[in-house]
């Protein structure tokens, strides 16, 4: 006969989530708007782990603000924020407790421009007259009804909307 041998079967280890990459917005990204949707790709290379995420968001260089905790999902809604740069991170955590180190995101808002309107040539809206539509305040500007900024045209309604963006 052989040699007799003992072993003891272990359970395979347990290794950390994926650190969350492919950040929406992309770092550094200028003139998001003041509800935005942040998102990241995720995941883990064990098979069948679940990975939830802490998502931390604020003015800090060093997010510390926990703004969702133990989520399922890659994604969260950024609501009313107001001009100024952001920071971000995820951390991610699987049930054995193995957890990622983050990439730290960035983006900045852009200040919503204070938009106004010119009516020429008489400074009012006369159904029938022609006129020209021009807005102020931004860089570009988009008219209900189909009309294009300082362009002629007849009005055939008496009340228009503009808004104007400065991306």
């Amino acid at each position: 006969t052989g040699p007799l041998w003992h072993f003891t079967s272990m359970d395979a280890p347990n290794n950390p989530p994926n650190i969350p990459s492919s950040p929406v917005p992309a770092n550094g990204t200028t003139g998001v708007g003041v509800t935005t949707d942040i998102s990241w790709v995720g995941g883990d290379p064990d098979v069948g782990d679940t990975v939830l995420y802490d998502v931390y968001f604020g003015t800090n260089p060093t997010p510390t603000s926990l703004v969702s905790a133990n989520q399922p999902g890659t994604s969260f809604i950024v609501n009313n924020i107001t001009s100024g740069q952001y920071y971000w991170k995820v951390v991610s955590q699987s049930p054995s407790g193995a957890c990622t180190t983050p990439s730290i995101y960035t983006f900045t808002v852009q200040p919503q421009p204070n938009v106004g309107f010119n009516v020429s040539p008489n400074g009012t809206i006369c159904t029938g007259s022609p006129i020209i539509l021009t807005g102020t305040g931004a860089v570009s500007y988009t008219w209900s009804n189909g009309v294009t900024n300082n362009v002629a045209f007849i009005p055939t309604q008496p009340n228009y909307t503009v808004t104007g963006t400065d991306a």
